[in-house]
């Protein structure tokens, strides 16, 4: 890595430190908000319930992992939320996808449910091709669970942008 590409990283690492701080302070000053609301009205919403004292997003935020990639089913798991809510948290899911907070690692398809991670993690960082089969094959299934087939294994690390080497001789 040449001086102007560490430049670039130690820029982009400061940015982000920027946001996050910036985000913490914006969450607490909403929490702060809505406790005050919460003691000066009683205002219920059209729907007849009230607002949550923390936003779904803030909820999502503080449980999701940052060491792993996850699913719609065990995020609402997480949250300790019914399934007749992933459609509200699919949509807040999609939003905290534009804000940049997290992001998408595949999409959903029949039955296999999408991957999500945060923003920071994903296969651009693990370097799966600098890894041996049988590692990259490892850290795949760490995201995915021992529970599948070869041939999802494989479709899966190519997905991921793993180039598989073929020995000959």
């Amino acid at each position: 890595m040449d001086d102007f590409s560490e430049m670039r990283r130690l820029a982009r690492a400061k940015r982000d430190e920027a946001i996050k701080t910036a985000r913490l302070e914006y969450e607490a000053t909403l929490e702060s908000i809505n406790d005050l609301q919460k003691r000066l009205t009683k205002k219920p919403s059209l729907k007849g319930k009230g607002k949550p004292i923390v936003p779904l997003r803030v909820q999502i935020m503080d449980v999701i992992p940052t060491d792993r990639s996850w699913t719609v089913y065990e995020l609402l798991k997480w949250l300790d939320r019914p399934e007749t809510d992933k459609p509200m948290v699919r949509t807040t899911l999609d939003r905290l996808r534009k804000r940049g907070d997290i992001r998408r690692l595949r999409r959903g398809r029949n039955n296999i449910p999408a991957l999500f991670a945060i923003a920071g993690y994903g296969p651009e960082d693990l370097g799966l091709n600098a890894l041996s089969q049988i590692e990259a094959a490892k850290v795949v299934l760490a995201d995915l669970g021992s529970d599948v087939s070869p041939t999802v294994l494989v479709v899966e690390m190519l997905e991921r942008g793993y180039m598989l080497h073929t020995r000959h001789g």
